[in-house]
């Protein structure tokens, strides 16, 4: 096999409609940042099409004005999130778990409470 036939082409216009995943943004972002920065291309009737290459570059000014160098997004955030709850525990639980620990008797005690309610309305 030759090199040419495992050339893979990225097509250079890219539907409007594909545009705003083609940047990874929601397209209320994209009608309100990007798009007035754009050319729109329509070819016959109905395919409207915006270059890719366009893209590439207005994505490139959204980095550079936007972006941090290493910044780690998931710790941000989690950091970010603990801070802002008030008494947070600063600790990370699994799904489904509790942040509020209690102990065997307190369990114990609300269980017996709830036994003796439900045998009084028998």
């Amino acid at each position: 096999m030759s090199a040419a036939q495992h050339l893979i082409l990225l097509p250079r216009a890219i539907r409007a409609q594909d545009a705003p995943a083609y940047l990874g943004i929601d397209r209320n972002k994209f009608n309100a940042e990007v798009k007035p920065k754009l050319t729109l291309v329509v070819l016959g009737h109905r395919i409207r099409c915006y270059d890719r290459l366009d893209l590439d570059r207005i994505w490139e000014e959204i980095k550079a004005r936007n972006g941090r160098p290493g910044a780690d997004d998931s710790l941000e955030e989690a950091t970010s999130w603990e801070n802002a709850q008030p008494g947070s525990a600063k600790r990370r639980t699994g799904h489904g778990s509790s942040t509020r620990l209690s102990s065997d008797s307190a369990f114990s005690n609300a269980l017996d409470r709830a036994i003796a309610k439900s045998q009084k309305h028998t």
